[in-house]
């Protein structure tokens, strides 16, 4: 749970966010060398670009601490997959 593997907290004016980051897993980028057989080119290289996707989980969850009271205010989850070779990461789910 977010509560208690927190990676960061954030307080955003009434509001303090909880975010835990969890890596899931690596696979092959989609049309690379490694995926077709590990290709002639070397594993993850190859003229379709290559690479490692890893896949990433972000959890927040936000309490209002409005009268001092923590009520529970909201929860998302997100999933990106980060590109091994420097590209940016893309929000996948």
């Amino acid at each position: 749970t977010v509560g208690s593997t927190r990676n960061a907290v954030l307080t955003i004016s009434n509001y303090s966010v909880n975010m835990d980051i969890d890596r899931l897993y690596a696979r092959p980028k989609s049309g690379s060398a490694l995926q077709f057989a590990a290709g002639y080119s070397g594993a993850g290289a190859g003229a379709s670009g290559g690479g490692i996707e890893i896949l990433y989980r972000i959890d927040c969850f936000a309490n209002s601490t409005v009268g001092g009271i923590a009520q529970a205010a909201g929860h998302i989850t997100g999933v990106y997959a980060c590109v091994s070779t420097g590209e940016s990461c893309q929000r996948k789910i």
